[in-house]
């Protein structure tokens, strides 16, 4: 009976210790995650007008400058990404990339027809997505699109701002370790606990099914020792001498 009532007294704090991590590693995870998302949303946000205001060849729509001109503007388009430990690029209204500071990392030139239908619908000055835009960047990022518009008003192209996800990934690898490392302590924890738990727990009630056994077996002087005191009832004092005369 010890067995089998300390196995289900562990396995159900066992079970219990378990879920509760599991719950809080993937709440805390969900929590961080968010958390970085917003925080590179943001820094990309505040990119967005600096980098108009230096491509302004594109925003009105002119002809792309040449030589020496077309080299120092992107140049600057590197240097306005690496502030913000991002890359990006400018298309037209048609999704081709006319011009961007880290070229290597696009698998493509044109951004694919139904992620520009989704940008185009959603309405928002500055559209977020998290992936390769259909397989055109050479990894999962972080993307801020805003459109452009020349000094009409008139739609002329997009300008994309993209921050690499490894960060994430990196991220993730060294939380899940230090989690796992955590959860694996405080289940050496938790067990020795229960262990010392369960022996306080089982040992009366071990004295309990012994006492029971005998009992059965016809021994009717058996009594468990730590409930005898308990178990018996309060004597009466005996009568005074002085009460025993009156009496009389």
């Amino acid at each position: 009976m010890r067995k089998s009532i300390s196995v289900a007294f562990f396995s159900l704090v066992s079970t219990l210790m378990v879920l509760g991590i599991v719950l809080m590693g993937a709440s805390e995870w969900v929590l961080f995650k968010n958390y970085f998302a917003k925080d590179r949303y943001e820094t990309l946000d505040q990119v967005v007008g600096v980098t108009q205001r230096t491509a302004q060849y594109l925003v009105q729509q002119a002809e792309l400058p040449e030589g020496d001109e077309l080299d120092a503007l992107s140049t600057k388009l590197e240097i306005i990404g690496e502030s913000a430990e991002a890359y990006l690029f400018f298309t037209d209204n048609d999704g081709r990339v006319m011009i961007a500071s880290s070229p290597d990392k696009l698998e493509s030139l044109t951004v694919p027809e139904e992620m520009m239908e989704k940008i185009d619908a959603s309405g928002a000055d500055y559209y977020h997505v998290f992936g390769t835009l259909g397989g055109m960047l050479d990894g999962k990022s972080y993307i801020t699109v805003s459109e452009m518009r020349n000094e009409n008003g008139q739609p002329s192209g997009y300008l994309f701002l993209c921050s690499s996800g490894e960060q994430l990934t990196q991220f993730k690898q060294q939380f899940w370790s230090n989690f796992l490392l955590s959860a694996c302590v405080m289940l050496l924890c938790a067990s020795i606990l229960t262990k010392i738990l369960m022996r306080q727990l089982t040992d009366p009630l071990q004295k309990v099914t012994d006492a029971a056994q005998r009992f059965g077996g016809g021994d009717l002087s058996v009594r468990v020792e730590e409930w005898k005191a308990k178990a018996r009832q309060p004597t009466l004092p005996a009568p005074s001498t002085a009460w025993q005369t009156t009496s009389r």
